[in-house]
């Protein structure tokens, strides 16, 4: 990490515990998109993650010496990134806050009583970029559009949005993956990088936030700036974090010819839902070589009532069909389960059942948490029983469960995720490569 920079890029961290998550370490491909932004506009940058630097924030601040500080992140995160912002400005009172991210986009003013300076409700890195230009130029960090903006002597200032193209964004610096490669790891694979080919979800799933993001809209990036920067990547195994990939088949099967053309030869990991991959049937052997070796795929229920509900467009049918026809493919399933506060006794053993008559090896399972800002926080106010946004990592309980007490709520949600261990090969894997991954020395 360089001394002296203009803009410090902070990822916010806490320790998850044990799960499947703690098998999984990406690269903070939000600050790194915005390194290529802070870059483009003639910053100096540097990005701090916890996740792989042991030293201190202090030695940290007083090692780079920054103007600006941005801090981006999820709803969980949200009570560290306030705490960074808090000791940043008594260790820095001179440094400009900027709080950006998935949280702040979705619920703003929950940051209005923190010690930011900058809130960027809208429009991510793109507006990120017009206020860099702004601050360079006039040293000014105000009406910039799509922020929340405090000025030093008053309340907070709201610019209203305005349109973004978030596919014309110069593609990620990978300086930081380089200079931490071996500690990024997505479960039994490794190094991995991160790659996203479009923006936004065309799909309108009930419970899911993505769907709010980039204005609503489903925008792909050019194909040939996707190919490209995918044979760029300094990794083997890249996983391309589009909310689903195979929204447009006609798409994909032209990057599968360009990946071909060029000879890239590296192992993907995509999400894409159940119903697509039941339409892409005949095009699952073009997907293998075009590089897919593993699909994420959120089955979410196996009731049909539930999946209505959701608004899955999808029928239990299709998951099982989606995981049939991955095995017979050659290409790994990972099958994401949501279960609900009221579900009973009996729906827990339904999806045990489920699970093993149709061989899923690999899955997850979520609690049903619904986000501050979304349509469902609002409808689900009344049954939050926490305020505290650690809870939102998916495997608390927000809202008091209806059939049964929190514990035997609990019991029965990790008796049906242990189901996991029977994978023996894969956990240990999965352990092995998280051991040895502990065990390397830090940048």
């Amino acid at each position: 990490m360089s001394s002296g920079v203009d803009v410090l890029l902070v990822r916010p961290h806490h320790d998850q515990g044990l799960s499947l998550l703690a098998g999984i370490c990406c690269e903070p491909l939000e600050l790194e998109q915005l390194a290529a932004v802070a870059g483009a506009e003639g910053c100096r940058w540097a990005i701090y993650d916890p996740l792989v630097d042991r030293r201190s924030l202090r030695r940290v601040l007083r090692h780079t010496e920054p103007k600006l500080v941005a801090i981006t992140g999820y709803h969980p995160m949200r009570l560290v990134m306030i705490d960074l912002a808090r000791r940043i400005h008594n260790l820095s009172p001179a440094v400009v806050l900027v709080a950006g991210g998935v949280d702040v986009a979705l619920d703003p003013e929950a940051y209005t009583q923190s010690d930011f300076d900058v809130l960027v409700h809208h429009g991510g890195a793109v507006t990120f970029q017009v206020l860099l230009a702004q601050w360079r130029r006039t040293g000014q960090v105000a009406k910039v559009p799509g922020t929340l903006h405090r000025p030093r002597d008053g309340g907070w200032i709201r610019q209203a949005p305005q349109a973004v193209d978030s596919t014309t964004l110069p593609p990620p610096d990978r300086s930081h993956f380089l200079n931490h490669r071996s500690q990024f790891n997505y479960l039994d694979y490794g190094p991995v990088a991160l790659l996203k080919s479009a923006y936004g979800c065309p799909y309108d799933c009930r419970f899911c936030c993505c769907k709010l993001l980039n204005d609503g809209h489903y925008a792909a990036r050019p194909v040939l700036a996707v190919v490209a920067e995918l044979e760029g990547l300094p990794a083997e195994t890249v996983w391309i974090v589009d909310d689903t990939f195979l929204a447009d088949m006609a798409r994909v099967n032209v990057l599968a010819a360009e990946i071909e053309r060029r000879g890239i030869r590296k192992q993907l990991i995509i999400y894409a839902r159940a119903g697509e991959v039941v339409r892409a049937a005949a095009s699952l052997s073009r997907l293998k070589q075009m590089g897919i070796v593993e699909i994420i795929v959120g089955l979410e229920a196996v009731d049909p009532e539930r999946l209505a509900a959701y608004k899955k467009q999808c029928s239990a049918d299709d998951n099982a069909r989606c995981i049939a026809l991955l095995r017979d493919a050659g290409i790994r399933c990972i099958g994401l389960f949501m279960i609900e506060p009221d579900a009973t006794v009996a729906e827990f053993r339904q999806l045990r059942e489920w699970i093993r008559e149709n061989r899923l090896d690999v899955f997850s399972m979520s609690i049903f948490s619904p986000f501050p800002g979304t349509d469902d926080f609002s409808q689900y106010r009344h049954r939050i029983c926490t305020d505290n946004p650690r809870h939102w990592d998916l495997r608390h309980l927000v809202m008091r469960p209806t059939h049964m007490g929190r514990l035997a709520f609990y019991w029965r949600f990790y008796a049906v995720s242990a189901g996991i261990l029977r994978n023996r090969a894969f956990v240990w894997r999965v352990l092995s490569r998280r051991f040895n991954q502990r065990r390397r020395p830090h940048a």
